[in-house]
């Protein structure tokens, strides 16, 4: 029998029976549009392309944060129902407060019962929690505790690189995130933002590459940098409604190495609300601590 209950939030986009499947309890996040609110409860691959074809079609989606009484209720039945210590991992509290808000709920709830709530920040969101999910899966299996797990993995944490890059701005422009001057230049120069999530889990601009081609090959470049060859441990690629860019990137990393563990997975519906359809984005632990 294990020794903690492993939880997280929807937003590490594993397919829900996956996380069913694996003994992992999940508190849904919300999306929203044309004023109806949504559950990510996505499944299968459909799921993922019908909503990016939605915004591709104009459709415009925005998110909402869980609230104290729906992460209170979820965590008094995790702990009422198995009577084990849990290990939580959360959004990035960098991109949302839903981290501060499970902390929280966490600290009321260990005052009053033996079993105790970790909550770790994942400072990451999407593919990179999944990553991070599949670690602390794999140290519930081999028998750790909730604090042994709890606090190996915030070494995890701390040597996680994340970035990304988005090939099309349309979707920040309608989400108000960039103006329409900025999304126009950047359509006509082929323009790809390269992004990082920070050691504060903030996503944070690093640089500008002209069109698709050179933005993979800045990834790789970092990649051949970072990259923690001592464990070898694997690379995530995340992505969205863009498989040809995946795949591009995935052969150019095979190439670098045909050994290399390569997990790939789908960008969901809350954090794509943000990015739209074209994105596409690699982690790995690193040999340095984030910056």
């Amino acid at each position: 029998m294990s020794q903690f209950l492993l939880s997280t939030d929807t937003t590490c986009d594993a397919f829900k029976s996956e996380l069913k499947n694996n003994h992992i309890e999940y508190i849904p996040m919300s999306f929203i549009c044309d004023g109806e609110i949504y559950q990510d409860d996505f499944d299968k691959p459909e799921d993922y392309l019908a909503f990016y074809q939605s915004i591709e079609s104009g459709k415009l989606y925005t998110t909402t944060g869980l609230n104290h009484t729906e992460v209170e209720e979820y965590f008094t039945r995790l702990l009422d129902t198995y009577h084990q210590d849990i290990v939580h991992l959360s959004l990035s509290s960098g991109l949302s407060l839903t981290c501060g808000l499970v902390k929280q709920v966490a600290k009321e709830l260990n005052e009053t019962h033996t079993e105790k709530i970790y909550v770790v920040d994942s400072l990451s969101a999407t593919i990179a929690s999944k990553y991070l999910l599949e670690y602390l899966k794999q140290f519930r299996d081999e028998g750790m505790t909730a604090i042994e797990a709890y606090s190996k993995i915030n070494d995890y944490v701390e040597h996680l690189d994340v970035s990304f890059f988005v090939s099309n701005l349309d979707c920040l422009r309608r989400g108000g995130r960039i103006s329409g001057a900025a999304a126009m230049i950047g359509k006509v120069l082929s323009i790809r933002p390269m992004l990082e999530i920070d050691k504060e889990g903030k996503l944070q601009v690093i640089g500008k590459c002209m069109g698709d081609k050179k933005a993979l090959k800045s990834m790789i470049d970092r990649f051949k940098e970072r990259y923690d060859q001592k464990g070898h441990p694997p690379v995530f690629i995340a992505y969205a409604n863009n498989e040809a860019l995946k795949n591009e990137l995935q052969s150019m990393l095979l190439a670098i190495d045909p050994t290399l563990k390569i997990i790939s997975g789908y960008i969901g519906p809350v954090i794509g609300s943000h990015t739209g359809g074209q994105i596409v984005g690699m982690g790995y632990l690193s040999e340095k601590e984030r910056e």
